[in-house]
């Protein structure tokens, strides 16, 4: 029963976090009615939507968490209705793209950090973080490296951007929801089951494949990828997955992984060598830029030698 029990629910979650991604995605290429970006964004919360219908399926009245699980369900409510009224014609693209990013995301982002506090359990925010201080650490200054590396050529360095970058992370919890979003159906839901069933290391690398394959709706909108942007796409997702993996395997945070992912997006605009870090295409990508994948792939990837992932 139990096991029955669990197959409906990644049934349900790969029917959210997937089907509806890819045929919202579909629909948008072929009559876009929202930006890439958008599109994104709207993506990013659907796993946590997958993760909440399969929890809630599980055992709505003795979830500890069924608040934020009701957030994110609001939330797609709240997107679907808001798409349905722009394929209607009642409102813009551009005040679609306005209230999805500067009103529904931040009331959710805001909401779902008050619960998580509230709540506690197993999405706590300050769950275990002194597990990982020294992974943590390893991760920024790779980064900070890998982005230095990627700018070799190149002159439009923007130092102001670089000296607040510590005040860009309070926008985190204005747009956490979506960071969240993705980190609590890929880490906190999936990759337990793809390790359970395919081994620690192979289930960590399988579900950095799953993870790349999942962005395909805006492959063609937003990074615009052809055949070496893809490689260089697939080996980075790869490798973000086995140390955001490892992160969560130390510390069993979500919100850990959460906060890598959006160091992850943070960095990509502030080096040079990354100004068209979303154009993944032969016109954009340098030699740099390629260096710079590589080492991080090198540096993450040797995190399957650890005690974690040897277990």
């Amino acid at each position: 029963m139990d096991r029955n029990r669990e197959s409906i629910e990644t049934m349900l979650f790969f029917l959210v976090a997937y089907g509806i991604c890819w045929g919202i995605g579909i629909l948008n290429y072929y009559d876009e009615f929202m930006s890439g970006y958008t599109m994104a964004l709207f993506m990013m919360t659907l796993p946590a939507t997958g993760v909440s219908v399969a929890k809630l399926y599980r055992n709505v009245r003795n979830d500890e968490n069924r608040r934020i699980h009701l957030i994110y369900v609001g939330c797609f409510v709240g997107f679907v209705f808001l798409m349905f009224l722009r394929i209607g014609g009642i409102i813009s693209e551009a005040f679609l793209e306005m209230v999805t990013n500067y009103i529904l995301l931040p009331i959710v982002s805001v909401l779902l950090f008050i619960f998580a506090l509230l709540d506690g359990g197993a999405l706590s925010v300050g769950r275990n973080w002194k597990e990982v201080r020294r992974v943590l650490l390893i991760f920024m200054i790779s980064l900070i490296v890998g982005g230095i590396i990627s700018g070799i050529g190149t002159s439009n360095i923007d130092f102001l951007f670089i000296a607040t970058l510590p005040v860009s992370y309070v926008f985190f919890f204005l747009q956490g929801a979506a960071f969240f979003g993705e980190e609590y159906g890929w880490r906190g839901f999936l990759q337990e089951k793809m390790q359970r069933r395919f081994g620690k290391r192979a289930g960590v690398v399988l579900l950095g494949v799953i993870w790349e394959i999942w962005h395909m709706p805006i492959w063609f909108s937003v990074y615009r990828v052809d055949g070496l942007g893809l490689v260089l796409r697939l080996f980075s997702t790869v490798s973000f997955a086995i140390i955001i993996g490892y992160a969560y395997m130390k510390s069993n945070n979500v919100w850990v992984c959460a906060f890598m992912h959006y160091s992850i997006n943070l960095f990509a605009t502030v080096f040079p060598g990354n100004a068209n870090s979303y154009d993944l295409n032969a016109g954009h990508i340098t030699w740099a830029r390629i260096a710079e994948v590589l080492l991080l792939f090198i540096v993450f990837s040797s995190f399957l030698c650890t005690k974690p992932y040897r277990k």
